[in-house]
């Protein structure tokens, strides 16, 4: 569900950074009629956009043209108000609006063709989380798209020339860098071998623009909110209680645009760092407890294990080779213990995800109460023994097992 979460909030937030830009070019109240109106053809552009890259794939020769032209229009949204008229700079908002638009809506529906392969078979739990993290991040993006309009109408000052030309300033650089980048992979344009390996580097830290983006639109929405143009308490004693009604709505309202903004940006933000910070991040081994020998034994007290319990122990040999075992407690209740790897993939080792192990070095899924079988995945079984709470195995076995060689040879190979 992150993931997805993540990649729709990526895509999508530069089409709510587009509010900025009209409210930009005077007070909040002046802004375009029917400003949705090119967001909603933008969608319905990128569903036939998104057609024609999963089905004729003509992503290659379409897609840098509509980035390239998406950044013209917004690059002319830089052009001073009293050189450019309000005509031509409302023109050229609502075309890049479309266009930027329609192509992040296409390349997210790409993106959920290409990761739902695996999913349309059955209805279950991963369907669900996947395509519900999109729902979500869709459903953020079109509240903080409206809460953000509302609150720049309701702004009392200017709104933010200086955020408005920043953001212009990131959409811009991000769609040109992807478009001439894209065309010169695609061998459309040349571009010196000096000045290839800085703009890979760019196009590598693509991401940072996104969370650049995310940040603009938060310090605008919270700026609006704070210059506000706020009903005047004077009049609200000689109102009437119809009138004091509505007065005090007006507040209310003004609060509640303000507090869901800033609602749904704080979720945005809580949920793309906590993508990838943790999410995003491939799975580790948790450290392993260093055991030592004593009369020839490894000794672990299990009695006090609790159902479902992990653990992840190691020991060296006489060249220090450090030779690994996992000892938990089924379901069940019974205490299994096995190497810490396994005959195809190696000493890479498994964790321990609810009922299942998972194998990590191929995400093999192994059922618990199966471990101390051979074949596949599973774990190299270990010979041990239960005596008065604890686990006792010898070091002689420990080291001389099937598991020790997949510890000295790390691949799997020493079959």
């Amino acid at each position: 569900m992150t993931e997805s979460f993540f990649e729709t909030i990526r895509y999508g937030i530069a089409v709510v950074l587009l509010v900025i830009l009209p409210a930009a070019r005077g007070r909040g109240g002046e802004r375009p009629r029917h400003p949705w109106s090119p967001f909603a053809g933008g969608i319905a552009g990128g569903v036939a956009l998104a057609v024609l890259y999963v089905l004729r794939d003509v992503r290659t020769p379409v897609e840098p043209l509509v980035m390239l032209a998406t950044a013209l229009f917004l690059a002319a949204q830089l052009v001073p108000f009293s050189l450019a008229g309000a005509r031509p700079l409302e023109t050229a908002w609502r075309l890049a609006a479309f266009l930027l638009t329609a192509q992040r809506s296409a390349a997210l529906l790409a993106f959920v063709v290409s990761r739902s392969q695996d999913r349309v078979d059955v209805l279950n739990s991963e369907f669900l989380l996947f395509h519900g993290g999109i729902i979500l991040g869709v459903a953020l993006l079109a509240t903080a798209g409206a809460t953000l309009s509302r609150l720049s109408a309701q702004s009392g000052a200017p709104a933010g020339r200086a955020v408005a030309v920043a953001a212009t300033a990131l959409l811009v650089s991000e769609h040109v860098s992807w478009g001439y980048y894209a065309l010169v992979l695609h061998g459309w344009v040349s571009l010196p071998e000096s000045l290839f390996t800085t703009v890979s580097s760019v196009i590598n830290r693509i991401r940072w623009f996104g969370y650049g983006q995310m940040g603009l639109a938060t310090v605008f929405g919270i700026w609006c909110h704070v210059h506000r143009e706020k009903p005047r308490r004077e009049r609200a004693d000689n109102l009437s209680p119809a009138g004091r009604r509505k007065y005090l709505w007006g507040i209310r309202r003004q609060w509640r645009y303000g507090v869901t903004f800033l609602g749904v940006a704080s979720a945005a933000m809580v949920g793309t760092l906590y993508y990838k910070l943790y999410a995003s991040q491939p799975p580790r081994l948790s450290p392993a407890e260093r055991v030592e020998a004593r009369q020839g034994r490894l000794v672990i007290p299990v009695e006090g294990f609790k159902p479902e319990e992990f653990h992840r122990y190691a020991y060296s040999d006489e060249k220090n080779q450090e030779i690994r075992f996992i000892v938990f407690k089924d379901e069940s209740g019974r205490v299994r213990a096995a190497y810490d790897a396994c005959l195809m993939c190696g000493d890479e080792g498994y964790l321990k995800r609810g009922k299942e192990l998972i194998c990590l070095a191929c995400g093999a899924a192994i059922y618990a109460p199966t471990v101390g079988r051979e074949g596949g995945c599973n774990p190299i079984p270990l010979v041990y023994a239960i005596s008065e709470g604890e686990l006792v195995v010898t070091v002689d076995t420990l080291l001389h097992g099937d598991g020790a060689d997949a510890f000295r040879h790390g691949d799997g190979n020493h079959r």
